[in-house]
């Protein structure tokens, strides 16, 4: 009269027993013919089920609100027909690989063999691909063959790589198509599975700086369950769109079932290489730790795209080694160690170092305003020129040698600490005159002193930027570049 549960523990297959399939449960409901008719020597038996759920162990996922028709019989039981009308499947691994899918679709049994098809897609509605099944009741042997080959991406109310799968997130206002084929094969020994996944250009949109990038590669699994990859897998970003251009992106990687093993990654920007050293990332979600090297980068080029642009100029390439750590706490630089590989210049506006009180000239342009309701209080101010030739030299800077100390500091700041040797070198040279009154009144170094040209600098500065506000302004400021050049 009404629907009743039915549980199975475990379907066994293979010689040591092995339980592909678990946990399942279902309800079973009856439809307009009887459960069970017998006539002439055959039965057949009709039903409807809903509320399905089991563990499918075998590819490390389950199989959630399934529900469909069942019609089967025969002299023994020879012919039948499964239809899935709904049903949901999910992933169970620890590192999750796939968001939910939708799938539907309908298997028979005849002359000893299941097959037939499902159709899976989004949680969304969007198409994804379909998985072909085939299994010899007698043999034991079976597989599914997985098809994904025609995944498209759009921007436009499309779909994005994210509602595939977590493993994506990086990726948005993807363009462009991706295939993923992949099969599982079973015996009476037990699972084996494998799979591709490939793209010959997919543009998107990288996270965290909105750099807009087109990616190809073919990636080799050797197993799906779990995800690990075959030896050595390729992928290259034929191009990135950013601020400052990159170019020659790629890496080669082993994926394992607990980390990724990177044994290359690089890019060129700014007339240099940027690498990271052999690294392997966790899955666990635990901090990345790595070495960034730098060869030949220069600072110039890549200065002139940041919002410090107006306040820093560069002539300088430099190389070295910036240890990192990447956790759920952000991205930090660990005593790293910058060294310029020529002579070249700087010129650092002052108001860009941490702690810079308003420069003499200003200073002396609002002491001098007749309209100053303050005049006393700025006249007030003294100037360190000892601290003002420091400044001075920074301006502009001819240097023989350059070392920099790269570490991140709390609240999202970036910690440089410079030695540098060269010489003061100005458009316009000036000379220093000090007073003899001034100097014997002690007042002489309370006032600005002209830095003499050519005058030999051995200088340590230690200031500081905030890291997190110039990526953020970078990425803003790509961002507004991409919709000007999109209208």
């Amino acid at each position: 009269a009404g629907c009743t549960p039915v549980t199975v523990a475990a379907i066994e297959a293979g010689e040591a027993g092995e339980r592909p399939i678990q946990d399942i449960a279902l309800d079973v409901c009856p439809v307009a013919a009887p459960l069970v008719r017998v006539a002439g020597g055959r039965w057949e038996a009709q039903a409807r089920f809903a509320n399905g759920r089991g563990t499918i162990s075998a590819a490390e996922a389950k199989a959630e609100d399934v529900a469909g028709t069942f019609v089967g019989g025969g002299q023994g039981f020879d012919r039948a027909e499964v239809r899935l009308t709904q049903g949901r499947l999910v992933d169970a691994a620890s590192a999750k690989r796939f968001e939910p899918v939708k799938a539907t679709g309908r298997l028979a049994l005849a002359s000893g063999v299941w097959s037939g098809g499902v159709d899976f897609g989004t949680a969304s509605g969007f198409a994804l691909g379909r998985i072909d099944i085939r299994h010899g009741v007698e043999s034991g042997r079976g597989s599914a063959i997985i098809d994904a080959s025609n995944i498209v991406f759009s921007k436009q109310q499309g779909l994005q790589p994210v509602a595939v799968s977590p493993m994506a997130a990086f990726a948005s206002e993807a363009e462009g198509k991706a295939s993923f084929k992949g099969r599982f094969d079973w015996t009476d020994k037990g699972v084996t599975s494998s799979g591709e996944v490939s793209t010959q250009g997919l543009d998107f949109r990288a996270s965290p700086l909105g750099f807009v990038a087109t990616l190809n590669g073919d990636v080799k699994f050797d197993s799906l369950a779990p995800l690990t990859s075959a030896p050595d897998q390729k992928l290259a970003i034929t191009r990135i769109d950013s601020i400052v251009p990159l170019e020659a992106v790629g890496a080669v990687f082993t994926l394992g079932a607990t980390s990724l093993k990177v044994s290359e990654a690089s890019l060129t920007a700014a007339k240099g290489k940027i690498s990271i050293e052999p690294i392997d990332v966790p899955l666990d979600g635990k901090a990345i730790s790595g070495v960034i090297v730098i060869d030949g980068l220069d600072l110039g080029e890549l200065t002139a795209g940041s919002t410090l642009a107006d306040k820093v100029k560069l002539d300088a390439v430099v190389s070295g080694r910036l240890p990192f750590q990447f956790s759920d706490k952000g991205f930090k630089l660990l005593d790293g160690k910058l060294n310029a590989i020529k002579p070249g210049r700087i010129s650092i506006a002052r108001e860009a170092l941490t702690g810079v009180e308003a420069n003499q000239t200003a200073s002396q342009a609002e002491n001098d305003s007749p309209g100053n309701p303050n005049n006393a209080a700025v006249a007030q101010q003294p100037v360190n020129a000892i601290q003002d030739f420091a400044y001075q030299a920074m301006e502009n800077l001819a240097f023989d040698t350059m070392e920099a100390g790269v570490n991140s500091t709390p609240n999202g700041r970036l910690s440089l600490l410079f030695h540098i040797k060269g010489e003061h070198d100005p458009k316009v040279a000036e000379k220093a005159k000090v007073g003899i009154l001034e100097l014997i009144r002690g007042k002489a170094f309370q006032r600005r002193i002209p830095l003499p040209a050519k005058t030999p600098v051995d200088l340590t500065l230690d200031t500081s930027l905030n890291f997190d506000e110039l990526l953020a302004a970078w990425g803003r400021r790509f961002a507004e570049e991409t919709e000007d050049r999109a209208r």
